[in-house]
């Protein structure tokens, strides 16, 4: 204590802040232990359920679901985890079950470019314009509502029929003298047309009720009218008193939204004023005659000279512009203006096609495209030599060097032709699942049960058995493993080695990476220096001392005394996996190794 304070320091804080990194670490154990106590629960709730049910059990348990519907478009968030539970239901329905199936199917979608979409949550508060009819908006509220089509007629053809059946009062007819030769309805009748048409109208006020109260602030009502002159009569005398008959008399929403507008005294005075004063017909307003209302008439002659105004203004503009003398600059300043923007480039429009993200197995794609591409430069080289050769007079054929001989072989390579699912043989359906499953396998690989001794294919099958039973595969998938090349690999050279490791807690396997590079560096035909993330997953690695050994499975079908054949398809893959691990570690990569299980040895790579 007395060593802090003569260098100035506190001890009593020291101690509190010794005391709270304590604390700290006793808390981020708790939760650490919480976590795998919870991550191994529903490891092992997975493997008697389905993916679905471990999701749901997920977003419940964890309140994941809840937490990202409360955080900013948490219902587009939410949506977009329910299609999550959508795809997991269509992957059991395929007949398919497994954690590492499902994020395989998921990435199998991935790189074939299927678009799941964006879930759509459409609701008032969406900020878009939306049309529908007015029963839809029914229980929905919306900033600005448009109400059109006031001045269509009701649909009161049930009342005009000639012969009219209901339910409660029966069959109601016309009533037909046959010496005079008329016909009247009769009191029946004429009572059934009232009850249907007050039926009518009763559903009608409710439809306009909902359409009137679906605004928050402005509502906007539009209609039309033929005869509108003496509308407008009808509707102020309406005004005067509207009863339960002036209501019922009405065959359009105008006939009852007017004259209540019209009982309102600035515009029922506004209107009467128009009607005694105004012989032309020019567009009214009573925009400042009612502090809620306004009021406005147009009438066709006002739609079509308004028309005809735009018509010849746009007409004048088209001829100034036709006359235009462009050799006079009148604004030196706008003109370079424009100038410059219209010889403008944008600096980084090579940067614009470049992925902000590639992984490790595209980038070996283009190095082996590249590389192919060379090659069929080099051999059309070659083909041209031997035209050349075949040319030659008088040269006999021992006579021809070893270079000229090999010039005149021409390789003809007959593409594959694609084969439907059910014409390919085992081989080809089992090609691409079995790498994949060998991948798996060498992830769990059981050095630590091997306890000193050297497994014989029987043991394997039998570890095999206990990952099916597992979860880990199907019995049909552990059906294309061969479990001899298990026991090849275990006692080859870098088998030992991975055993050793393990032991002594050296050995990484399955380790994911995301390394930064610059795009000159992944494309060495662009010159930006944007950052490109690099992602990839290494099969497995080593400490040896101060250095790495680096490892890669595959199982590729390759000849014996082909091996260069692997080592120039992967070179470019291994170099980003060395290149990470020696920036993620700060160690220096020693050795490259590439396993084939088809060869059943070890290659290395430079």
């Amino acid at each position: 204590e007395e060593i802090f304070q003569r260098k100035g320091i506190s001890f009593a804080k020291l101690e509190k802040v010794w005391q709270m990194e304590e604390t700290a670490a006793d808390t981020l154990q708790k939760k650490l232990s919480e976590f795998m106590d919870k991550l191994a629960n529903y490891r092992q709730f997975a493997k008697t359920r389905s993916v679905y049910e471990l999701l749901r059990k997920i977003y419940e348990e964890t309140g994941y679901y809840h937490l990202m519907a409360a955080m900013p478009s948490g219902e587009k968030r939410r949506a977009n985890l329910d299609i999550l539970l959508q795809q997991s239901i269509e992957f059991a329905e395929n007949g398919h079950q497994g954690i590492f199936g499902f994020t395989r199917y998921i990435e199998s979608l991935q790189k074939s470019n299927v678009d799941f979409g964006e879930a759509s949550v459409n609701g008032e508060n969406t900020n878009a314009v939306r049309i529908m009819t007015i029963h839809k908006s029914k229980g929905l509220e919306f900033p600005v509502v448009f109400v059109a089509g006031m001045g269509k007629q009701f649909n009161l053809m049930d009342a005009r029929k000639s012969t009219i059946i209901d339910g409660d009062y029966g069959i109601g007819c016309d009533f037909v003298d046959l010496e005079l030769r008329v016909k009247q309805p009769t009191l029946l009748k004429r009572f059934m047309v009232n009850q249907i048409t007050l039926n009518t109208l009763a559903e009608e006020i409710r439809i306009l009720y909902v359409a009137l109260t679906r605004a928050k602030e402005q509502l906007i009502i539009s209609g039309t009218a033929s005869g509108l002159e003496k509308k407008l009569v009808n509707w102020l005398a309406k005004s005067e008193f509207l009863n339960f008959f002036q209501l019922s008399s009405a065959q359009t929403y105008l006939d009852w939204i007017m004259p209540a507008l019209l009982k309102r005294d600035k515009i029922g005075n506004a209107f009467r004023e128009y009607l005694a004063v105004s012989e032309e017909r020019e567009v009214f307003s009573t925009d400042d005659r009612d502090e809620l209302y306004k009021v406005i008439l147009s009438f066709p002659e006002n739609v079509i000279q308004d028309e005809k105004e735009v018509l010849v203004n746009a007409v004048q503009q088209y001829r100034t512009l036709e006359d235009w003398d462009t050799s006079v600059v009148y604004d030196e300043e706008m003109r370079r203006e424009i100038e410059r923007q219209m010889q403008y480039h944008y600096p980084y429009e090579t940067d614009a096609a470049l992925p902000v993200k590639v992984s490790v197995s595209e980038l070996k794609r283009q190095a082996m495209l590249e590389a192919d591409r060379l090659a069929d430069e080099q051999e059309i080289y070659l083909e041209g030599v031997g035209e050349t050769l075949d040319n030659k007079k008088g040269l006999p054929e021992n006579d021809k060097t070893a270079v000229e001989q090999e010039a005149e072989v021409i390789k003809i390579e007959i593409p594959e032709i694609p084969k439907p699912v059910f014409l390919q043989g085992e081989q080809e359906i089992g090609g691409a699942a079995r790498g994949t499953l060998y991948h798996l396998v060498m992830e769990h690989f059981p050095y630590r049960q091997m306890e000193g001794e050297i497994w014989k294919e029987s043991d394997f099958r039998k570890f095999l058995m206990q990952m099916v039973q597992d979860g880990y595969m199907r019995e049909e998938e552990k059906n294309l493993l061969d479990a001899r090349k298990f026991v090849t690999f275990i006692n080859t050279e870098i088998g030992q080695r991975m055993l050793m490791a393990e032991k002594e807690e050296r050995l990484r396997r399955e380790q994911p990476f995301m390394l930064g590079l610059q795009a000159d560096e992944v494309y060495p035909d662009s010159q930006s220096k944007e950052m490109i993330m690099v992602q990839g997953i290494i099969d497995a690695f080593f400490f040896e001392g101060e250095q790495i050994v680096l490892v890669d499975y595959k199982t590729d079908s390759v000849r014996k005394g082909h091996e260069e054949e692997l080592v120039k398809k992967y070179q470019t893959q291994l170099d980003y996996y060395a290149q990470a691990l020696e920036r993620l570690t700060g160690k220096k990569v020693s050795e490259k190794i590439i396993y084939s299980f088809a060869l059943g040895k070890e290659i290395g790579v430079r």
